[in-house]
């Protein structure tokens, strides 16, 4: 005997899309979550105490904890941004090379949005190798 499946899309876009905002909001409060406790353990304690606070981290809430005292840092010492540098960033896979250097997929460490960085060979850079 055949079974009977219902025709058509199970559900549909509009609850497709319901459901793909509900899942977007959970995983954006429990990463805003983590950001706001790492804050707090980091504020709250006293500079002897922020080594062992530090510590007592994941590995992940580590990586958001030293880029958000580089920048606090900043902003108290200059009272400007910080110079961006690699230890921001995640580095992950090889999306392509050129001939000036290649272009890896990286990931910023304190808001988790994904970046292409791209990396110059500075030896390609010099005029007499470009002409």
């Amino acid at each position: 005997m055949p079974l009977n499946y219902p025709q058509g899309p199970l559900i549909t876009e509009e609850e497709e899309q319901e459901i793909r905002q509900v899942a977007s909001d959970i995983n954006e409060k429990a990463f805003y979550g983590k950001v706001m406790k790492t804050k707090q353990l980091i504020n709250n304690n006293n500079y002897e105490d922020q080594d062992a606070a530090f510590r007592k981290l994941s590995p992940r809430s580590q990586e958001i904890a030293y880029v958000m005292n580089q920048v606090s840092k900043s902003f108290k010492n200059t009272e400007d941004a910080p110079e961006t540098t690699l230890d921001f960033y995640r580095i992950g896979k090889m999306l392509g090379r050129g001939a000036f250097g290649k272009v890896n997929l990286a990931m910023h460490k304190m808001v988790r949005k994904l970046v292409a960085l791209k990396s110059l060979n500075k030896e390609c850079l010099t005029d007499e190798v470009q002409k």
